[in-house]
């Protein structure tokens, strides 16, 4: 027995040096110092392959003292006291209630978690706006923790009851004092307001059923002319406070408005123009056909008797020709274009004005309403 124990103890310390050499200290670009805080301290950074701590490089292991050792800092001296490197995360001294989980809010400048925060305000004023509280202290982190310090800012009353849909989204709506999510809001008052002024506000977190607040949308967009001339393509809603112009409290409204002042299309992109539409008139000429394409009015009129001369003309609704094409002599189909330079939406009558072989004078217009 004696001699089995004195190859079984030679085995355990010619296997221990093996075990050693695993180890090594990095160097070089990579020599430093980190702190992790508590039993730990500051420690030369190091690579054990066998330990579940350790990095595979010493690379990784520098990075990783930068991204998430208790200052963020790779240090020079093994009192880690002189900064050798300094990460891009900070600590801002608070902590964050997110859902079921504490914790300390950092900065984060690469948007690993959501958000993209350089500065320790960013960051408190993202904690606030899209978490759950946030405390001067805590004695707890992780899943499953409530940060067991005092509310400073955010949390459950500053909630707001609703939710907003955006287009990226359905959000809860909350108060934003620093608008990290757009307009600032101080209150929950402000936060609504915001929300019935550009989304569509609901009472719970899908976003479904019945809107309680915010304006209509009506199916369709608009392209609106600047006054700097440059054009914009947005969704047609109503807009009950006259944010954007004229008051609109139904889609009947928004479509009409859109119609007289600007250009009506079915598509996000303004691309699919819809058609113009030819409006009922007791005075309006017999085998009349009016089409919209291609900025372009088309008129088509087979006339009762021949025409020896005449103009179709397009008018706006100031009486103003915008303009006008001539009829060729002894017609008996009339077929020309309207609108060389484009035509925006509007309400436009069709004006005929001609002489028949007989010497009948034909006067005739026609309302149309260009919907784009």
């Amino acid at each position: 027995m004696k001699r089995f124990f004195v190859v079984a103890a030679a085995a355990v310390m010619m296997a221990a040096p093996a075990a050693w050499a695993a180890w090594s200290l990095c160097e070089g670009a990579t020599a430093g110092y980190c702190n992790w805080g508590g039993t730990t301290g500051c420690s030369a950074l190091s690579i054990d392959p066998g330990a579940d701590w350790s990095k595979a490089t010493c690379q990784e292991a520098y990075q990783n003292c930068l991204d998430n050792s208790s200052s963020h800092t790779v240090w020079s001296d093994d009192a880690c006291k002189t900064v050798k490197e300094k990460g891009g995360i900070e600590s801002c001294g608070s902590f964050c209630q997110w859902g079921d989980a504490c914790w300390e809010i950092q900065t984060d400048p690469a948007g690993a978690n959501g958000t993209v925060t350089t500065t320790c305000k960013e960051a408190e004023a993202n904690c606030e706006a899209n978490g759950d509280g946030r405390y001067s202290s805590s004695t707890v982190t992780g899943v499953g923790k409530t940060c067991d310090g005092t509310l400073v800012g955010g949390g459950p009353a500053e909630k707001c009851n609703f939710y907003c849909k955006w287009e990226t989204g359905c959000y809860e709506i909350k108060p934003d004092p620093a608008g990290v999510n757009g307009t600032a809001s101080a209150n929950c008052e402000e936060a609504i307001a915001i929300c019935d002024k550009d989304g569509a506000r609901y009472d719970n977190s899908s976003c479904s059923g019945t809107q309680v607040g915010g304006d209509e949308a009506c199916g369709n967009y608009c392209l609106w002319t600047q006054a700097d001339g440059s054009t914009e393509c947005v969704e047609n809603k109503t807009d009950k406070n006259g944010n954007y112009g004229q008051a609109t409290t139904s889609c009947v409204d928004v479509v009409e408005n859109c119609k007289t002042n600007g250009q009506l299309y079915s598509d996000a992109a303004c691309q699919n123009a819809v058609s113009v539409r030819l409006i009922a008139n007791k005075t309006a000429a017999q085998g009349l056909r009016v089409s919209y394409a291609k900025n372009r009015v088309t008129v088509n009129w087979t006339p009762a008797t021949k025409v020896s001369s005449g103009t179709v003309q397009l008018i706006n609704m100031r009486g103003v020709a915008v303009s006008t094409a001539f009829i060729k002599a002894n017609s008996s189909k009339v077929s020309v274009k309207l609108g060389t330079v484009g035509v925006p939406a509007g309400m436009y009558f069709v004006h005929i004005s001609a002489v028949g072989q007989n010497g009948q004078k034909i006067v005739s217009q026609s309302a149309i309403s260009i919907v784009k």
